[in-house]
């Protein structure tokens, strides 16, 4: 007997049941993360680890969601390929367990952080899928670093001079920051920079266009202003 799926998360959802459901589930789970180390294999799995993870955390298993988060985790390079956004899809899942998997989870910001920018991460698509990511997580701590993604020169362009993020990058950072509830706590030496942009955020929620033109004309900061027209375009 042989099943075909037309919907990949279905099949990926039931592999997931299926595994939880094994006796040996310890050891099968260990063959898959040991098999990681190829895209291939990354995506063939990515799906079913996270349903995984959020059944174990619906189903209250702690130490199992630990090990097997440990394994994601510590076992692979956070800083190459795609593995960190597995880790942070993971992570994602596990409501009501972010205080007990603190030390996983802030591993995981920071190498998301880390992949976030120009100098580190030279693919454009991973810089704003790990942008989405930092503030779905919604650390505080990330508030500074996504606002200077939005309106500080960040990259260095093809003649070597420092350069605005690109559109991409930089609407990632902006959306991100208007979802996040962590928005307040924000070094003070954004100062008014960050009020422009808190005040773009507002606007562009309430669709209030003629506000974000009013705000675009009399901003002088020339990252507030681009971002007012990514906001207004968007």
């Amino acid at each position: 007997l042989s099943l075909r799926f037309t919907y990949a998360p279905v099949q990926a959802y039931c592999c997931a049941k299926a595994i939880m459901a094994r006796d040996d589930r310890e050891r099968v789970l260990g063959d898959i993360t040991s098999m990681l180390g190829t895209a291939s294999r990354l995506r063939w799995w990515e799906e079913t680890l996270v349903f995984i993870c959020g059944l174990m955390s619906v189903e209250g298993e702690l130490d199992a969601l630990r090990e097997l988060l440990t394994c994601i985790v510590y076992s692979l390079n956070l800083l190459e390929d795609e593995y960190v956004f597995l880790a942070a899809r993971c992570l994602l899942e596990c409501h009501g367990h972010q205080r007990d998997l603190a030390d996983i989870r802030q591993h995981v910001i920071q190498a998301l952080g880390w992949r976030s920018l120009s100098r580190n991460e030279p693919r454009t698509s991973n810089r704003v899928l790990a942008t989405q990511l930092l503030s779905r997580l919604a650390d505080p701590d990330t508030v500074v670093n996504l606002a200077q993604i939005v309106y500080q020169k960040a990259r260095l362009n093809l003649e070597g001079a420092e350069d605005y993020e690109y559109s991409s990058v930089r609407m990632a950072a902006a959306i991100g920051l208007t979802r996040m509830k962590t928005r307040k706590k924000v070094d003070a030496t954004l100062g008014d920079v960050h009020k422009g942009l808190v005040a773009t955020f507002n606007y562009c929620e309430e669709n209030d266009s003629q506000a974000l033109i009013a705000l675009f004309e009399k901003q002088n900061d020339a990252g507030i202003k681009a971002i007012i027209a990514l906001a207004m375009g968007d």
